[in-house]
This record gives structure tokens, C-alpha cells and sequence, in this order.
């Protein structure tokens, strides 16, 4: 790992992917972007440099070594993230390419920093989307009017200034022009399912019948917005003393944690299994891929979805997923032709229909629908595209 002090010799004419270390999908999101990188540069492969800012150990920095390296790429790692905004406005760096998931301070920090907005690319994630649209809509608590009215008067214009505004799904395009209709560089820059969640064995349970011993995973973090205390009432209803109720909780606040934990405990006993730490992500997919369904349930104030990534994996293994029906998300599978259920329609389940596992041709439709939108061939030429459109040629 390049130390911080070298990092002129490591930014200056390079290519610079920027990451945020907490974020789990470093891996496959780096290999699909020097892939693209090396695609869209075909005559001339360019130098590229991995830059990790955020708080990581030791251990963490191995890990981003043996994930992300390889000829002609450099790995450096900064934990504050104001800083790497600096490093990058002061270097020589030929394309920054920043990817989702802002740690507090970068967004503040980039946007104090014009000679760096022509040659960034922004890609914005469903929680940084909505954090965007939270803040244009004066809803930032702690700030004065005055900082508020300032933020909405001068935040088009900066996005405008960007290279690229990169979203993940036709909706957020949607959300964001919405907000900002001027924006003339937004596009979709999708990433695709990993090779190896791609070719996972599938369908451990027998399609048509329900089996025992099921894990039902409920939510994806600890944030409030996944409703965990709905959700634990919708488990008492439909547990039928055979099946484990597992909740992410590995972030968000400790008292919402501490109070979804005790009412758990209280409502379902030893069928609520709390998942406190954070897993790898393979692990997690094993995790996902032996249970029965996903269900979320989140409220969806500025119309983004948590957990996109691991609905892809639900589908991939054949598992029931729910979400709310006013979620973009759910309207956007449903479109494309997928099999997803409705959180809202819970209650109204009985317990037969619930444990009912999909049938194969579902199952094979819902995975046929993630191949036509999030193979490798479909995002690369979403990249494509957009980065021709805004070529400063």
C-alpha cells in the first residue's frame, strides 16, 4: 500500500478510482472499473490508482491489496477524507472517477475544490442520492436558512460542472433530474453482478414446497428507516416455531439497535437472531443464499432503496424478495418483468403462502432479468456511453 507522503508519484497523469472504505463491495466494484478502464482505452492502457480514504486497519489494508491489485494499478490509502479531496486538487491526475457511499466530509470538501470538478466522474449510490436530494430540498437540520437557500442556489451549479454524474438506475436519473433539471451529464453507469455470485449453485430448496429449519433475513442495517419494529410484528404473526428471523444490525444507531434487540427478544423469543457484526461478503451471500426470503420494509422519504445489492443476490438464489410497493425499486423490477412481493401485502399473507417457495420458471425469470440489466456487457457500454457523451474531445 502506497504510503500517503509518495502520493504526487502516485496520482500525477493516472487514473484515480476513489473509495470509501466502508463500504463492503470494494472488490467487485474496482475490478469492473479497471476492466471498463482498460475497455474504453484500448490503444493506450492507462496507469491507475486505487485510492481508499476512511478509517481501515492493517488487516483491511492487505485485504484492499490482494482485491485490487495488479499491473499498473497502485493502491493508496488516506483516512481523511477532506484531505484525499486536496491530494486530488493539487495533483496532476488525468480522470477521477469518485464511487459511492461519501463518508461525512468529502462531498463538502470536493465541491470546495473547482480545478478538480471537469475531469471527476461522480458516481452517486441510493444513500448518497437521497442525502443529495435531502439537502436541495432544505431539509438539513442544523443549518441557518441562509446556508440552506446558498446550498440549493449553488449546488446545480456545481453538479453541472462535473465531468459525469453517474446514477445506478433509470429511476435515480428520474430523481435527480427531478431536483436539478438542468443537469445535462447525468447518465446510467450500472455496475454488474460479480462473476462469481453470477455462477453461484442456486436453489438449495425444492421449488413449490416449503421446508424446515428456514431463515428469514428482515432488513439490511440498523437504520431506523427499516421499520425493524413493523417487521418484528409481521414475524409474530406469520412464525410458525420452525424458522430463524435474522436482522442485520452491523451500523446505525446503537439505541435504535439496542431497542430493535430488546423488542425482538421479547416478541420472538430465540427465532430472532440479531446480526450484529459485519460479515464478508461472500459469507454473507452464503448467508442469503440458504434462506427462504428477504423482506424489507423501509421508508422511503426520499424515494431511494437500501440494499440494492443484496436484493440482486437474493434474486440470483431463487429466494422470495419483498419491498414496499411505493418503492422505486420494486416498481422498476416489476417493469423489467421480475417476481418480487409486496412488504405492504404482509399482513394479509397466511402462513402457507408465505413459506411457499418459488417456482423454478420464477425463479429463472428473476435471474433472466438481472442478466439483461446487470451483466458485465450491459454495464460496460452504459460506461461507454456515457463517458463518449462527456468526452472533453
Amino acid at each position: 500500500m502506497t504510503d500517503a507522503r509518495t502520493t504526487r508519484a502516485a496520482l500525477d497523469g493516472r487514473v484515480v478510482n476513489v473509495y470509501c472504505t466502508a463500504n463492503r463491495h470494494l472488490g467487485p466494484t474496482l475490478s469492473f472499473t479497471n476492466k471498463f478502464l482498460a475497455h474504453y482505452h484500448r490503444s493506450s492502457r492507462p496507469q491507475i490508482t486505487n485510492l481508499f480514504y476512511g478509517p481501515a486497519s492493517a488487516h483491511d489494508l492487505k485485504l484492499y491489496e490482494s482485491e485490487c491489485g495488479g499491473p499498473g494499478i497502485a493502491n493508496l490509502h488516506v483516512p481523511d477524507a477532506a484531505r484525499v479531496c486536496g491530494l486530488l486538487g493539487r495533483s496532476k491526475a488525468s480522470l477521477v472517477i469518485v464511487h459511492g457511499q461519501f463518508l461525512n466530509g468529502f462531498w463538502k470538501a470536493i465541491c470546495r475544490r473547482p480545478r478538480l470538478w471537469r475531469r471527476t466522474v461522480l458516481v452517486f449510490w441510493g444513500g448518497d442520492l437521497a442525502g443529495l436530494v435531502q439537502s436541495h430540498q432544505l431539509s438539513g437540520k442544523g443549518r441557518s436558512v441562509r446556508q440552506r437557500l446558498l446550498f440549493r442556489a449553488i449546488l446545480p451549479g456545481v453538479l453541472r460542472r462535473f465531468r459525469l454524474v453517474g446514477v445506478l438506475m433509470p429511476y435515480d436519473k428520474a430523481i435527480l433530474l427531478a431536483h436539478f433539471p438542468r443537469l445535462g451529464n447525468v447518465f446510467r453507469t450500472p455496475y454488474p453482478l460479480p462473476d462469481w455470485l453470477a455462477e453461484t449453485e442456486v436453489c438449495r430448496t425444492q421449488p413449490g414446497k416449503a421446508s424446515a429449519g428456514r431463515t428469514v433475513v428482515c432488513g439490511n442495517s440498523g437504520h431506523p428507516n427499516n421499520n425493524h419494529i413493523e417487521l418484528i410484528d409481521y414475524a409474530r404473526k406469520l412464525d410458525d416455531g420452525e424458522t430463524r428471523w435474522l436482522f442485520p444490525l452491523s451500523y446505525g444507531p446503537l439505541d435504535h439497535i439496542a431497542l430493535v434487540c430488546g423488542y425482538g427478544n421479547c416478541i420472538l423469543g430465540r427465532a430472532f437472531v440479531p446480526l450484529r457484526q459485519t460479515t464478508p461478503l461472500q459469507e454473507y451471500s452464503e448467508t442469503i443464499r440458504s434462506a427462504h426470503a428477504l423482506v424489507y420494509n423501509h421508508t422511503l422519504e426520499n424515494r431511494s432503496q437500501q440494499g440494492m445489492g443484496n436484493i440482486c443476490l437474493a434474486m440470483v438464489h431463487g429466494l422470495k424478495v419483498y419491498m414496499r410497493s411505493d418503492s422505486p425499486l420494486y416498481r422498476q423490477l416489476r417493469d423489467w418483468g421480475a417476481i418480487v412481493y409486496d412488504t405492504l401485502q404482509l399482513l394479509g399473507d397466511d402462513k402457507v403462502s408465505f413459506f411457499l417457495q418459488m417456482s423454478e420458471g420464477d425463479r429463472e425469470t428473476n435471474r433472466r432479468v438481472l442478466r439483461a440489466h446487470f451483466s458485465e456487457g450491459t454495464a460496460l457500454q452504459h460506461w461507454e456511453d456515457a463517458f463518449r457523451a462527456t468526452s472533453p474531445s
